[in-house]
């Protein structure tokens, strides 16, 4: 089963529970492939623009796939999706992705598609975020950015799934504030009050490898291989 990467807002930690979750699959011989659709802040090189949480991605994963899949859009400019894309300028255009994302699950058993932003990111004039993830039909793996603010952030994303129709499958504790006052009440907090079990909780640790960090997400890889496909979704 493939799932949705989302977080509680830019720099929550996605891409680093996305390569923990790519290593740790692998290391149950699974064929698993990172994905990211919608790509913001990004530099030239060699005339390709290059975006480091897709580089990060493709690294981790143990099946190879074509950058126009992987990555259908990147844009050069460290910003919101659309507003990025209006600079080129280009439409994001949801059947491309979809596609691309076709691709990606003939080459892998499980892909894992990593969001850009939070969840309510615009990626266009009517197009939100919340839309591609229904397009793709997955469920929804939620990356809380444990620092002072992360509950309120958590609960309202969460919320705004449910609001989707879009499964939560569960949640990871990522701690970026390990200093911040009465941290194990605020996981036990945002325990409480997400409605889906914690996989894991990530201590501070910003130069661990993701296979370094693969065991913690071993529990996640495993629900992801024992569960058919049709069992996680929801009405459109």
């Amino acid at each position: 089963m493939s799932l949705f990467v989302t977080g509680t807002d830019t720099g929550c930690g996605k891409t680093r529970v996305s390569c923990a979750l790519l290593r740790a699959l692998s290391r149950d011989g699974t064929s698993a492939a990172g994905m990211k659709p919608v790509a913001t802040g990004a530099a030239y090189v060699d005339g390709q623009l290059v975006n480091d949480d897709v580089e990060a991605l493709r690294a981790a994963s143990s099946t190879m796939i074509p950058q126009q899949d992987m990555n259908p859009y990147t844009f050069e400019p460290p910003c919101s999706p659309h507003i990025a894309a209006g600079t080129v300028p280009t439409r994001i255009d949801l059947d491309r992705i979809v596609r691309a994302y076709a691709a990606c699950r003939e080459r892998a058993d499980v892909v894992v598609v990593e969001g850009v932003g939070g969840w309510s990111v615009p990626l266009g004039d009517d197009l939100w975020l919340a839309d591609l993830v229904k397009a793709l039909e997955l469920p929804v793996l939620l990356v809380v950015g444990v620092k002072l603010g992360c509950i309120n952030h958590a609960v309202l994303t969460a919320r705004a799934i449910a609001r989707a129709k879009r499964p939560l499958i569960g949640w990871v504790a990522n701690i970026l504030e390990p200093s911040l006052f009465a941290i194990e009440e605020v996981i036990a907090t945002l325990a409480a009050h997400i409605p889906a079990p914690r996989f894991a909780v990530i201590d501070w640790a910003p130069d661990a490898s993701a296979d370094v960090l693969a065991p913690q997400l071993r529990a996640l890889a495993t629900e992801l291989n024992q569960r058919p496909p049709q069992s996680m979704k929801q009405e459109r």
